[in-house]
């Protein structure tokens, strides 16, 4: 799909592929799967330093895996953490998670926890649009997850073209 154009970048979107002439249109971001060592720490984590509520449980017992669905109630994405014996290398190093606070308090809560444990790894910093304020942790397995405030959840509402960098 390498003719493919981007025309809209979160939520719904529409790909023209040049190929063959048509569109495809796409459902919402729902969520990202992590697998991790140990969901419990993990679960920690996300909870404490994140913002972020588990939402559902499991436990495979056919797979000797755990599995839990994080998340918010103002976030449609949801983060799921999975253990078991197909552990995989963290997303990275530019990969990372982005978290958008809905508040500045919030943004200032949480970095303030962060920095109380240690947990910053990079920033905090601000930069214009579309970056804003954000600082970045590593979480038990090494994923990066940046929290930022003032991200717009949709770039596409500013008519300003996207950096090939971005």
């Amino acid at each position: 799909m390498s003719s493919a154009r981007n025309t809209r970048i979160f939520g719904t979107k529409t790909t023209a592929d040049a190929k063959e002439g048509g569109t495809l249109t796409v459902a919402t971001f729902t969520h990202q799967l992590l697998v991790v060592r140990d969901v419990n720490a993990s679960i920690v984590f996300y909870t404490t330093f994140c913002g972020l509520s588990v939402l559902h449980t499991r436990r495979r017992t056919d797979r000797g895996q755990s599995v839990a669905w994080l998340g918010s109630e103002a976030a449609s994405a949801r983060i799921v953490l999975a253990s078991g014996p197909d552990y995989e290398a963290p997303v990275g190093p530019y990969g990372h998670l982005g978290i958008s606070c809905h508040t500045v308090d919030e943004y200032s809560a949480l970095l303030r926890t962060a920095q109380k444990a240690a947990r910053v790894e990079r920033g905090p910093a601000s930069q214009p649009w579309p970056i804003c304020d954000w600082f970045s942790m590593l979480d038990p397995d090494g994923n990066r997850v940046e929290i930022s405030f003032g991200q717009d959840a949709d770039p596409s509402s500013d008519d300003s073209e996207v950096s090939e960098d971005e």
